[in-house]
C-alpha cells in the first residue's frame, strides 16, 4: 500500500517480505508525537496483523507508540548506530572554518569552486540525475554496497515521486559542489518540521577540492537552519572523530529493528523471518567484502 494519509505520513511504503504476508514499513512522520506513530503502526497491523519497522530511533514517538497499543514486540539494536546532530551543530565553527581553509586552498591551485543549493522542482530532478550519476560512479565495481548505504539507484523511479511532492511544500533540497564546473559532491536532504535528514551524499575527490563531502555536508546544515531546523539525522556509521560528522559533534544514536504482530504465533514467524534474513545478509556482505579483498591481493 502506497499514498498519503493526511496528517499522518507524508508516504508509505508497505513491501511484503518474501514468504510472508508481513509488511516491511518505511515511513515519512509528517508529526512527531504519539499518536500520529501509533496511528501509522496500528494502520499496518490492521492490513497484515504483524509489520516490522527497521531501524527505529531509540528516542522518539514510533516506540513510544508500540509500547503503548502492541502487546507483542521485540527490538534488536541495530550495528551501526546511527548518528545525530543539533542546530546550530556545536562544532560548526570550526567546521566552517576547515571548509573555508579546503576552498582557498583549491583556489591558489586554479580552481573555481561553486556551491548550489536546488530547491525549486524544475531544478531538482536534473540535480537528482546528476547525483546518480555521480553515485554510480562513486560506487562502480562494489554496486551491491552502495545500494545497501543508499537506493537511489535501484530505486529512482519511487525517489522521483517523493522529490516531486516534497519539492511542493518545500521540503526537500539537493546541494552540489562543483570544481570548474565538474560536479564533485551532491548530497540529498529532506525536512519534516524542525528536523533535517542527511539522506545521500557522493563525492569524487580527483581534483584540487581537499573533502568536497564536507563542503556539501556543511551547506546543507547551514540550508536546514535558514529553514528552521533544530536537529539532523546523518545516517549511520562513520562517526570517526575526524569524519564530517564527528567534525560536527554528532552523537550516537542507537537504533533497533523492532517486530510488532497482534498475536504471539504472527510475532514468533516474522521475528524468525527477520533474524534469518539479517544473517543472510550479513553473510552476502562478508562474502562481497572478502571476494573484493582477494581480487586487490592478485
Amino acid at each position: 500500500m502506497e499514498g498519503v494519509r493526511s496528517g499522518v505520513f507524508e508516504l508509505g511504503r508497505w513491501t511484503p517480505r518474501r514468504g510472508s504476508e508481513a509488511p516491511v514499513c518505511r515511513a515519512f512522520w509528517a508529526r512527531g508525537d504519539d499518536q500520529a506513530a501509533a496511528a501509522v503502526v496500528n494502520g499496518a497491523l490492521d492490513c497484515t496483523g504483524a509489520v516490522l519497522l527497521p531501524r527505529v530511533p531509540a528516542v522518539g514517538p514510533t516506540l513510544a507508540a508500540l509500547g503503548s497499543t502492541v502487546q507483542w514486540r521485540s527490538a534488536r539494536r541495530v550495528t551501526p548506530p546511527g548518528y545525530l546532530v543539533k542546530l546550530p551543530p556545536p562544532k560548526l565553527e570550526k567546521a566552517r572554518a576547515k571548509s573555508e581553509y579546503s576552498i582557498r586552498r583549491a583556489s591558489r591551485k586554479g580552481a573555481e569552486i561553486e556551491v548550489k543549493t536546488r530547491s525549486h522542482e524544475s531544478e531538482l530532478m536534473p540535480a537528482f540525475e546528476r547525483l546518480c550519476d555521480l553515485y554510480r560512479g562513486r560506487w562502480r565495481g562494489r554496486e551491491d554496497e552502495g545500494n545497501r548505504h543508499s537506493d537511489i539507484v535501484v530505486a529512482t523511479s519511487r525517489y522521483e515521486v517523493v522529490l516531486l511532492g516534497l519539492a511542493r511544500s518545500g521540503r526537500v533540497r539537493i546541494v552540489e559542489v562543483f570544481e570548474n564546473d565538474s560536479l564533485v559532491a551532491s548530497v540529498l536532504g529532506f525536512t519534516a518540521g524542525r528536523g533535517a535528514l542527511f539522506h545521500t551524499t557522493a563525492t569524487k575527490t580527483a581534483g584540487a577540492l581537499r573533502g568536497p563531502g564536507h563542503i556539501a555536508m556543511l551547506a546543507w546544515v547551514d540550508e536546514a537552519m535558514k529553514m528552521g531546523c533544530t536537529a539532523m539525522y546523518l545516517g549511520r556509521g562513520a562517526g570517526e572523530p575526524e569524519g564530517p560528522k564527528g567534525r560536527l559533534g554528532a552523537t550516537e544514536l542507537p537504533l533497533y529493528d523492532v517486530v510488532a504482530a497482534r498475536t504471539r504465533g504472527r510475532h514468533l514467524s516474522l521475528e524468525v523471518s527477520a533474524i534469518v534474513g539479517h544473517a543472510i545478509r550479513g553473510a552476502r556482505a562478508r562474502a562481497g567484502a572478502f571476494a573484493r579483498g582477494l581480487g586487490r591481493s592478485r
